[in-house]
């Protein structure tokens, strides 16, 4: 159910392109984790749909927002909102952080609409004739999403370095953080192999105990819910980690980034998710609804 789409893991979307794990999206680009529909003419976008409009370069933005840019955690019905976070069914804010449903805000403060724009035309006009130079010598002005300095989390501790991986070294030379984590101080109570093999043997005494991951060795624990969602489904109790459990799903998703391959039946040029070095055949639209007709 896709019109004119490229990317992976793309649903009932049309004209959108250089697209992931979207649905519902439309006259967009580089947009990804837009799981809710829908989103329109959206660029440079992360998460999550669910009617914005016009959202460019901002993340987690979403339910009615509309005209947001360089901003992050503005939602619902938030209006032309730059660069702010966490502005909550805010309009018309610029600069602004930790505000609920205000109007003609400039740094947490409010103007008159037309001091408003009068102001933020000026400040865009300053932050193109004076960009901010971060340590790496790179210009972040008007235009540009908030420099990555200014981010409070390590790149080891974001999403983007599971898409992304980066070394330490990489890391740093590119501007951003590294978190050493140190060791968890639990000891094991338990081993993985010493696990009841189904939940009938399993008492209720598994939340007490600190057990050993089978991959990794780190010590987790059984929490109530969990394991009253177990039994719900019938499943035995895990061996893994919760962390070494997220790496293994995972795993088995295709990476954000597209190849530029041919077609195994016609040599047509394609784009594929899937790397060259895989096993997959891979087929052009054409040939694969002939293949499988």
């Amino acid at each position: 159910m896709n019109v004119r789409v490229t990317g992976d893991y793309i649903y009932e979307s049309k004209n959108t392109h250089d697209a992931y794990m979207v649905a519902g999206a439309e006259d967009s680009r580089y947009a990804q984790f837009v799981s809710v529909p829908h989103a329109r003419d959206c660029y440079d976008y992360s998460g999550w749909g669910n009617g914005a409009e016009k959202i460019y370069e901002a993340a987690v933005v979403g339910e009615g927002a509309n005209g947001v840019k360089f901003s992050f955690e503005c939602w619902p019905d938030a209006l032309d909102n730059e660069y702010s976070i966490y502005a909550i069914s805010c309009k018309h804010v610029f600069g602004c952080v930790s505000l609920k449903r205000k109007h003609y805000c400039i740094l947490n403060k409010g103007y008159p609409k037309e001091e408003y724009e009068r102001l933020v035309s000026q400040i865009k006009k300053d932050m193109e004739r004076n960009p901010y130079r971060d340590p790496q010598g790179r210009i972040w002005s008007y235009g540009e999403f908030l420099p990555i300095n200014l981010s409070l989390f390590a790149y080891n501790e974001s999403l983007a370095h599971a898409y992304f991986p980066k070394t330490e070294k990489e890391s740093l030379a590119s501007g951003f953080k590294w978190h050493e984590f140190t060791a968890t101080p639990y000891t094991a109570t338990k081993q993985w192999v010493d696990m009841p093999d189904t939940l009938a043997e399993t008492p209720d005494t598994i939340l007490q105990e600190v057990i050993a991951c089978a991959s990794c060795g780190k010590a987790f624990c059984i929490v109530s819910g969990e394991l009253a969602l177990m039994k719900n489904l019938s499943i035995p109790l895990p061996r893994e980690c919760p962390t070494c459990r997220h790496n293994a799903r995972f795993v088995r998703t295709n990476p954000p980034r597209l190849y530029n391959r041919s077609c195994q039946k016609c040599s047509r040029p394609i784009q594929t998710s899937y790397a060259p070095e895989r096993p997959e055949i891979i087929y052009c639209e054409e040939c694969y609804k002939v293949e499988i007709a």
